[in-house]
């Protein structure tokens, strides 16, 4: 079963601010978000590491996410995206 993903207001800020500061990340970022959103969002727990408790850290090319797993919800909130 597919969690939800959820971008939570400063993760999406984040994203827009990379996209400004870093034209030449655009196609990067797409397809890191694209990425996580399709296979994160089936398995949230085999990717990335815990960083404790219900909070993983994952990184795709250069692209950090920081991410919640709400298990009652089958949701995944996105916290922080960033640059390496």
């Amino acid at each position: 079963m597919s969690y939800s993903v959820v971008w939570k207001p400063n993760a999406e800020a984040e994203i827009i601010q990379l996209y400004v500061e870093n034209k030449d990340h655009r196609k990067l970022l797409n397809q890191a978000i694209n990425w996580f959103e399709t296979n994160v969002a089936q398995r949230p727990k085999d990717f990335g590491e815990s960083r404790g408790g219900t909070t993983r850290i994952v990184v795709i090319e250069s692209v950090v996410l920081v991410y919640e797993i709400i298990e009652d919800d089958h949701r995944i909130d996105v916290l922080t995206v960033r640059m390496m």
